[in-house]
């Protein structure tokens, strides 16, 4: 089984990857289904690591217990578009040792990387095209490669309900930037679904304060107050914590 189809198969003892006769083969759809699979496990209660493996790089071991992975292409021959890539798990028992030697690095930095690669025109499978998310926690943005978009995208999101839709056009981002940051905060796990919350409605003097720096954003918002210089906003202090 391998992620052309979106599945998932059990990380053989010794850890030999399969010959490349198993299925292992070009033609793919790249990162997708690796992400439909790695997300199928996060809500799984057993204990279990993976190993992720894009066509013709070497392995990423994954720990989620610990939040962390190592090994894996470097990070500028990390492959956008590979030709297929193979999910491993194996269950773990509850006094078993991580499966590489820690502190290994910030599991959030590869979900969002693969995030963004793995839908580059579609709402990510498992999410509902026109569900609204919100922020539930903050990811661990120092780790990976981020701009001052999704730093306020991720701001709004903390404060309100979106859907892609809306939080384009509250960033004034892209919506096509606007759908790869949901999909990649929804990778890891970080978003939580709202499909039955009602619309937002933010004034557009409120939207262009948050990109700015200027206003937080709540969806009851009418006439956004100036912001108190005593006060910072969560982006200003933000900014100011990633020297953005």
């Amino acid at each position: 089984m391998t992620a052309e189809s979106g599945t998932r198969r059990p990380l053989p003892r010794g850890g030999v990857l399969p010959p490349r006769s198993d299925g292992y083969e070009p033609g793919g759809s790249g990162w997708a289904a690796a992400a439909t699979a790695i997300q199928s496990m996060q809500g799984m209660p057993l204990a279990l690591v993976m190993r992720v493996t894009a066509w013709g790089q070497p392995p990423i071991l994954v720990d989620p217990r610990y939040n962390a992975y190592a090994g894996g292409p470097d990070d500028a021959a990390f492959p956008e578009s590979p030709p297929a890539v193979l999910v491993e798990t194996q269950l773990v028992g509850p006094d078993a040792g991580p499966a590489f030697a820690l502190p290994g690095r910030d599991l959030d930095a590869l979900l969002w990387r693969i995030g963004l690669l793995a839908f580059p025109d579609r709402v990510a499978g498992w999410l509902t095209p026109g569900v609204r998310v919100r922020l539930q926690r903050w990811p661990n943005l120092m780790a990976m490669q981020h701009s001052f978009e999704d730093v306020s995208m991720a701001a709004l999101l903390a404060n309100s309900t979106f859907t892609v839709k809306e939080l384009a056009e509250a960033s004034g981002c892209s919506f096509e930037r606007a759908r790869s940051l949901v999909n990649a905060l929804s990778l890891m796990g970080v978003l939580h679904v709202e499909s039955d919350a009602p619309p937002v409605t933010i004034p557009a003097s409120a939207a262009e304060a948050a990109f700015q720096g200027g206003a937080s954003v709540s969806p009851e918002v009418t006439d956004a107050p100036p912001a108190s210089p005593r006060q910072p906003t969560l982006l200003s202090r933000l900014r100011e914590r990633f020297g953005i």
